[in-house]
């Protein structure tokens, strides 16, 4: 069975949110999932004590962004964020 295409007005959203997404207030804002919802906020100018605690700590990303503070917030979408790698 063939995926649907987009609609004209997903199609719009999909352009909408991908240049407000292009054109962020600062550099800082870096982002993580866990494979649900909301996509998390962090501040990405703690990244090098972040990678330093994942390399010397035992836990995992999102444990070292709490440990240094750096959560700013996050973003609820309307459907799961899937974590996957490759």
């Amino acid at each position: 069975m063939m995926t649907k295409p987009l609609t004209r007005a997903e199609t719009a959203w999909l352009v909408a949110l991908q240049a407000m997404l292009d054109k962020p207030p600062s550099r800082r804002l870096g982002f993580y999932t866990t494979g649900d919802r909301d996509v998390a906020v962090y501040d990405l100018s703690k990244e090098d004590q972040i990678n330093e605690t994942l390399d010397t700590a035992h836990v995992e990303f999102c444990g070292a962004v709490d440990r240094h503070d750096a959560r700013l917030g996050r973003l609820r979408f309307p459907a799961p964020v899937h974590s996957t790698s490759g």
